[in-house]
C-alpha cells in the first residue's frame, strides 16, 4: 500500500522520529554523563584500588576496562591507569587485550540483542542494506582504519559494528588498529 493511502503512516512516522529522538537524546546524555568529573574521579578510585591488588592487578584491570567498554565509560582514563600502574610494556599489552575483549563483548551483544530488528529495518530501506553489504565486504579494513583514528567513539562503534554483517574474524582481526593509539596513551601515562 502507498504511504499516502495508508492511514497509520503518519503515526508511524512520529513513531519512528520519537525513537530516533529518544535514541539520540540517550547517546548525549551518556556522554556527558562520561565526561564529568565524577566519571573520571571513580575511575581513577578504581585504579587506585586495582593496584593496590598485587598479583591481581592484570586480572583486576581487564576485568574493569571490559565492563567500563560495556557500559560505555571512555577507556581513555584506564588506557593511562595502565601506563601507570604496569609502565609501557606490559600496560601496552594489558590495555590491548582489555580494550580488544571489551570491543569483542560490546559487538556480540549489539549482535545477538539488536541485529534481528535492524534486519527486518533494512528490508524496507534497500539503502541501509546496501550499506551493511558494503561494510560487511570490507569489514577488516573498515574496523581497523575506524580504530586507527581517535576521533571515533570507540564504545558506539562497538555496538554498530555488531549490527553490520562484520564478521567477528574481521573485527577482532580489525581491532588491531587500536595498537598505536594505546601504546602512545600507555606511554603518556608511564610518564607519570
Amino acid at each position: 500500500m502507498p504511504q499516502a493511502q495508508n492511514p497509520n503512516y503518519p503515526r508511524n512516522i512520529f513513531k519512528r522520529r520519537l525513537l530516533f529522538f529518544s535514541i539520540a537524546l540517550f547517546l548525549a546524555l551518556l556522554i556527558l554523563a562520561t565526561k564529568s568529573s565524577y566519571v573520571q574521579d571513580f575511575c581513577r578510585n578504581v585504579l587506585m584500588r586495582i593496584e593496590d591488588l598485587g598479583a591481581w592487578r592484570p586480572i583486576a584491570f581487564v576485568v574493569t576496562y571490559n565492563l567500563a567498554t560495556i557500559l560505555f565509560i571512555p577507556g581513555a582514563v584506564l588506557t593511562l591507569g595502565g601506563g601507570v600502574i604496569f609502565g609501557l610494556w606490559w600496560g601496552s599489552i594489558y590495555v590491548f587485550v582489555a580494550a580488544t575483549l571489551g570491543a569483542t563483548f560490546a559487538f556480540l551483544i549489539g549482535r545477538y540483542l539488536s541485529r534481528d530488528r535492524v534486519v527486518k529495518y533494512m528490508e524496507a530501506h534497500p539503502k541501509f542494506q546496501a550499506l551493511d553489504r558494503a561494510v560487511s565486504q570490507e569489514g577488516l579494513k573498515i574496523v581497523f582504519l575506524t580504530r586507527l583514528c581517535p576521533l571515533f567513539p570507540f564504545n558506539l562503534l562497538n555496538y554498530a559494528l555488531g549490527i553490520t554483517q562484520v564478521s567477528l574474524k574481521d573485527y577482532i582481526l580489525g581491532s588491531f588498529g587500536m595498537i598505536p593509539g594505546t601504546v602512545m596513551y600507555v606511554y603518556s601515562g608511564s610518564l607519570v
